[in-house]
């Protein structure tokens, strides 16, 4: 492949080396992708070079980059974290819906009502056709009962947020939905939620 029709302008400059030698003409578009791709080996062969470099100087050079590294290698997690997040909101999948509380009455024949109301649940995802209890989210919907959580695709369990804390031990004085459903890319899928409360 001919570089120097790449680089059209880069090859027309001239281009002298510190001791004063002029680069040839293909040598000129080398040296350009070399000093743009790879800066930070030229700083740290400078950073290192000196004669003038005491020990101590050394040591102190190389206790800033540990702690660079340091710094960086604590930061990579949650940045990560925060990409994956990211990337499900610009993809807008997730999950969407209502919470409404029923309250039945004790009495037979009795009323019953229901509201849409703030409610607490578990968005868990699923592995194995079993809920990853471990890995649940706990959602709570606004004053209202609306909710909207982002997602990244993929099979999720959604139900009572004690049984997601804590399933062994899980008797619930309630019954709230347990729904399935799978979100898809680039998809917000819509799940309303109901849980049901008996009067005394």
């Amino acid at each position: 492949m001919d570089t120097i029709g790449v680089f059209p302008r880069l090859s027309a400059m001239r281009i002298v080396a510190a001791d004063g030698t002029d680069f040839r003409t293909e040598e000129k578009t080398r040296y350009y992708i070399w000093f743009f791709l790879h800066p930070g080996i030229r700083a740290i062969r400078g950073y290192f070079s000196s004669s003038k470099v005491t020990m101590r100087t050394l040591l102190v050079r190389l206790r800033r980059i540990v702690g660079l590294v340091a710094m960086l290698t604590t930061a990579m997690p949650a940045c990560m974290a925060s990409m994956r997040q990211t990337d499900a909101q610009r993809q807008k999948s997730g999950l969407t819906g209502t919470t409404t509380m029923v309250v039945k009455s004790g009495l037979p024949g009795g009323d019953a009502t229901k509201s849409l109301q703030s409610l607490e649940f578990a968005v868990a995802p699923i592995q194995d056709d079993m809920p990853i209890y471990k890995k649940a989210m706990i959602v709570k919907s606004d004053s209202k009962g609306h909710y909207a959580i982002a997602l990244p695709p993929g099979p999720y369990w959604i139900g009572p947020k004690a049984k997601a804390l804590d399933p062994e031990h899980y008797h619930p004085t309630t019954t709230f939905t347990e729904v399935t459903v799978v979100v898809k890319t680039g998809e917000v899928s819509r799940v309303d939620l109901v849980e049901t409360a008996y009067a005394p």
